[in-house]
């Protein structure tokens, strides 16, 4: 029995190995934005931390984060001073594990979630210094915006992961503020109980899917085919057989055939491609989203700038938008 232990761990292994090795989704080159000189990686919540502790007492301390937040990071892997985030955290899932608590938090003395959705962290330059690096933004709270700045480390440059080959970068980073700058008094808590200082740490895992992965066996194997069109055949043979098969296509088969042409950089028949998408489902802010990104790649900033806008009109708290927009200008 032993021995059938040790073959199986031995081919599990060798199969993951082989996998992990498997780079044929991607381009061998880095493809950047015109002019921003990055890539575009979205934060990976699953896989992130981002969490806050304040003193209690002065002898313990409070933890919490937020269950729902989004980022988008524009990335240059050879210079990291290039580099930009956007982070925005929605104020009402803030978590300390205790309902109670919970309520107290979301309440005017604190962060009056009602008035007061989001949190905003907008980066505006990445400083090295004595070789730390440190992000310098915008930190966005309670309606108050002030200059913070965070130090910060690479965890990890860009790798394929060995199971769904999306591609990832790391990072991590902590930050003390000083709450009174943001209104959050705390009431009788406040004066009483609670430290004024506010650590605030990070664990960050940048991603771009590999989208060749989304969807069941069928799927896959539908968008391949008109991918497959669109690429060797030209655009104009894709749009033809789109067009006779698209009744039978849903929204997520359209957009799939715009994800993949794009991850292979295939950047003007996804906007070729995108117009015929766009049309039929002019409600699918993923794709306005993928056409503005197209447009990016392609160098064409108004176009880009145009459908970024025209996604924060359904979508305003979308970090790709917000910061690809506050790059170009």
């Amino acid at each position: 029995m032993k021995q059938l232990y040790i073959i199986f761990f031995a081919l599990l292994s060798l199969s993951h190995l082989s996998y992990a090795q498997d780079t044929s989704f991607w381009p061998d080159q880095v493809k950047h934005i015109p002019g921003l000189d990055t890539e575009i990686f979205s934060i990976d919540q699953s896989h992130s931390k981002l969490n806050f502790s304040i003193g209690f007492f002065g002898f313990s301390d409070v933890e919490g984060t937020f269950g729902r937040y989004f980022g988008t990071i524009l990335y240059n892997e050879d210079d990291l001073l290039k580099t930009s985030i956007t982070l925005l955290a929605f104020a009402n899932t803030i978590d300390t594990g205790n309902n109670f608590r919970d309520k107290d938090l979301k309440k005017e003395n604190f962060f009056d979630t009602e008035n007061h959705k989001t949190l905003t962290f907008q980066s505006t330059r990445i400083e090295k210094l004595n070789g730390q690096l440190f992000a310098i933004g915008d930190l966005k709270i309670k309606g108050i915006t002030k200059e913070v700045k965070v130090p910060f480390e690479r965890t990890k440059g860009r790798f394929i992961d060995p199971f769904w080959s999306n591609l990832n970068i790391g990072f991590k980073g902590e930050v003390v503020i000083n709450r009174s700058d943001f209104d959050i008094d705390g009431g009788r808590w406040g004066e009483k109980v609670l430290s004024e200082e506010v650590k605030i740490s990070f664990s960050i895992v940048g991603k771009q899917p590999n989208t060749f992965k989304w969807g069941d066996a069928a799927t896959r194997k539908t968008i391949d085919e008109l991918v497959n069109v669109f690429v060797n055949e030209g655009s104009e043979a894709g749009k033809v057989k789109y067009l006779e098969v698209s009744d039978s296509l849903d929204a997520f088969i359209t957009n799939g055939i715009a994800s993949r042409l794009m991850q292979k950089y295939y950047f003007k028949e996804a906007i070729e491609f995108l117009e015929l998408g766009i049309e039929k489902f002019p409600g699918r802010v993923n794709m306005k989203k993928d056409m503005a990104r197209a447009y990016a790649f392609i160098g064409k900033r108004e176009e880009s700038i145009k459908f970024y806008n025209l996604v924060l009109e359904s979508s305003p708290s979308d970090t790709e938008a917000l910061q690809v927009i506050r790059a170009f200008k």
